[in-house]
């Protein structure tokens, strides 16, 4: 139809089809209405990104800009009138566009107007704004550069498929909004899911994965996660293996969780290619395969996933399927400790401590090992310490800033860093100090005490901690003798070290470790005497300290 005969229509009329169509002219909507908010943020970028468009969509007009004036227009007019779609566009337009047309209420007026009809992207829209009860407001730009990225990073193979709905990457959880209903949010969520949506599928898959929106329920979660993956849906299918390996509200099964991580890595997720290489690394689920495994954690490398990159930093450090070459396995791990990777950032801060391929700078290194706040690095800052390479002020306070950080449990979160602040301040009495009864001296011990009962009441728990403690309490010279924080402490430690001991009374231990708050308070305490500790305690810790520094700390992990 020409456009005169549709604007002769849209007026005369008052056709709301005609004038659906004509606001749709003026309005550019390639991937739900969202790649406009970037089509001027980095011309190189929405190059590429513009070139994996007509790659999916030879047809799209790229170039196409969007008169909003005219769309918003003809859109009311059509929307006034019920016209579904319009509605929804509408909604779109309050909800996405430019600070100046932005008004959340009346995006979500016509979202609901429309999702009463049955419109299913529209219940998903209201379901995820009312869930999570947050808008964007600020930092359009950056959204829209992470937004393009994930794009990029999702059509880097051709023929791909879209599989996540962009309208989850522009919910911010910066600004709080006042429409946060989850009841609501769950209904509309449920009625697009019924449609069987795919976004909404996996959405609710998260809610019921996600402890800070509801209680989790992971047979619930598996059900909607199983729904959207049996749809092609890469990201699901990821999130439907870990399931599997976890065994997270099903029988653990490594061959399925294996069946789906390869699915969701054919379909291009990047965590699902990372996935089917730790597999095929580990041989869980997989025969063990090197040559394999460096195939599909070269594939999740280049969409950028720094636990890949960190994998083949491993694999050519270890020789592991290839020839050693520590020049590229440095190269990796640099591309993985730019994203702030735990163990690349210890490999890189290692390098620049040895001057191995890389200058030896202690300060550079230094800076690695704090961004990597990892085992291995805190005994190297420690070991920096202990050769003078730093001085004393500098590492207690890198280990008491790590050490007070605290999960939303009220936990410690660097547990290492806690012991080793507290063997800082414990350093006096290892060895032949004068005036140990020197007011400095007893503060000193009170805090090293005090850092060790963090560092053992953390979820992740530095087995040293309940070493040294253990034997403090058998000694009773630096806290009170208590044989029954001794026996918890001991096998504290040999729990953590993931060692099992036959004829250990468990009922007894795990009695004392639910009392653990109450005896820590009563026996907790410095002891007047403030003995020197016995010689055989600090030589006890500085062989463990050398075994780990000198050990392979690093064990690749399965990162959920």
């Amino acid at each position: 139809m020409e456009f005169e005969d549709l604007k002769r229509l849209a007026l005369e009329e008052n056709d709301s089809e005609a004038q659906y169509q004509l606001g749709m002219m003026y309005y550019s909507d390639p991937f739900n209405s969202i790649v406009f908010c970037f089509k001027n943020v980095n011309p190189d970028i929405k190059e590429q990104l513009d070139q994996k468009m007509l790659e999916l969509d030879p047809d799209l007009d790229i170039q196409k800009t969007t008169n909003y004036e005219e769309a918003f227009k003809w859109l009311q007019m059509a929307a006034n009138q019920g016209h579904t779609e319009a509605q929804f566009c509408l909604a779109d337009i309050y909800l996405k566009t430019t600070k100046e047309l932005h008004d959340l209420p009346l995006s979500l007026y016509w979202y609901e107007k429309a999702a009463t009809k049955g419109h299913k992207i529209s219940q998903y829209r209201l379901g995820w704004i009312y869930i999570y009860g947050e808008q964007i407001i600020s930092s359009w730009e950056a959204e829209a550069i992470q937004f393009q990225q994930m794009m990029y990073n999702s059509h880097i193979q051709k023929d791909i498929p879209i599989n996540i709905d962009p309208a989850c990457q522009f919910i911010s959880r910066n600004e709080l909004i006042k429409v946060q209903d989850f009841e609501k949010g769950i209904h509309w969520m449920r009625c697009s899911a019924n449609q069987d949506y795919i976004s909404a599928l996996y959405a609710m898959g998260e809610v019921y994965s996600d402890d800070e929106l509801t209680k989790v329920n992971f047979i619930e979660a598996r059900s909607w996660y199983q729904k959207a993956a049996e749809k092609n849906h890469a990201i699901s299918q990821n999130k439907l293996g870990l399931i599997y390996w976890n065994g997270s509200g099903v029988t653990k099964n490594v061959f399925l969780a294996a069946k789906w991580f390869q699915k969701a890595a054919e379909l291009g997720d990047s965590d699902g290619q990372n996935n089917t290489g730790y597999m095929y690394y580990t041989g869980k689920g997989v025969q063990k395969n090197y040559k394999m495994a460096k195939i599909w954690f070269e594939k999740a490398a280049k969409q950028l996933n720094v636990e890949s990159c960190n994998f083949l930093g491993t694999m050519f450090q270890n020789g592991e399927g290839v020839e050693k070459d520590y020049a590229v396995s440095l190269r990796w791990y640099q591309k993985a400790a730019e994203f702030g990777h735990p163990q690349a950032c210890y490999h890189v801060g290692k390098a620049h401590l040895d001057g191995v391929l890389i200058p030896k700078n202690y300060h550079s290194a230094l800076e690695w090992f704090e961004k990597s706040s990892t085992t291995a690095a805190f005994v190297e800052i420690y070991h920096m310490y202990e050769t003078k390479k730093i001085s004393k002020d500098r590492a207690l306070s890198l280990f008491e800033k790590r050490a007070s950080k605290l999960n939303e449990r009220g936990k410690t979160i660097f547990s290492e860093a806690a012991y080793f602040a507290a063997i800082i301040y414990l350093e006096p009495y290892y060895m032949d100090v004068p005036n140990q009864s020197d007011l400095y001296f007893i503060e000193n011990i009170k805090k090293g005490i005090r850092w060790l009962q963090m560092s053992v009441e953390s979820e992740a728990v530095y087995p040293m901690s309940y070493f040294l403690l253990a034997e403090l309490s058998y000694l009773g010279e630096l806290i009170k003798k208590n044989d029954d924080l001794f026996m918890m402490f001991s096998y504290g430690f040999y729990v953590s070290c993931g060692i099992s001991l036959e004829g250990l009374d468990k009922e007894l231990y795990q009695e004392y470790f639910d009392k653990r708050q109450s005896i820590c308070e009563d026996s907790l305490v410095v002891s007047t005497s403030m003995s020197n500790l016995v010689q055989k305690v600090w030589e006890r810790h500085q062989m463990i300290t050398i075994e780990n520094r000198n050990n392979n700390l690093y064990k690749p992990n399965f990162i959920n």
